[in-house]
């Protein structure tokens, strides 16, 4: 087996008043052991670093009364190709004798560093991710919306 290993930096600018996160720079780090297709994996963490990035800054599921109020694509706010920020990605490669040709895995990788700022994304509204979870899913007093890159 050949562990993947990456990380991610983040400088951000953050309009206290209003929430509004802004991305200024991104990097994003990862042993990938022998780089077999330099291309690919570039693509596989920028992929994965805005997935990350909407995950954390603009998708949420909002309930009321148990019931999901946005079900499609129309209402689950989901970053799009105009909210898109520069990653740059940094290949390390330490070939792992494991790994085939000494190559490591980078599909999952890529989106794992951003899960982090998902739980200071609750922290810094004041609430413990999983009490605040279950409490918009329970009664839907959740805040709804989205916070972030969105461009609507």
């Amino acid at each position: 087996m050949a562990y993947a290993w990456g990380c991610h930096g983040v400088e951000v600018e953050v309009d206290r008043r209003t929430g509004q996160i802004d991305i200024v720079r991104y990097i994003a780090a990862h042993d990938v052991g022998k780089a077999i297709n330099p291309l690919l994996l570039r693509g596989q963490i920028l992929g994965g670093g805005l997935q990350g990035i909407g995950w954390a800054l603009a998708e949420e599921m909002i309930f009321e009364e148990g019931r999901l109020l946005n079900p499609n694509f129309r209402d689950y706010k989901m970053l799009t190709a105009l909210d898109s920020v520069d990653v740059e990605p940094i290949l390390v490669e330490d070939p792992a004798a494991a790994g085939p040709y000494g190559a490591k895995g980078i599909g999952e990788p890529g989106l794992v560093p951003t899960g982090p700022r998902h739980r200071e994304r609750h922290l810094r509204r004041g609430g413990d991710p999983a009490e605040e979870a279950a409490h918009e899913a329970g009664d839907g007093a959740g805040e709804g919306g989205a916070v972030g890159l969105l461009s609507d």
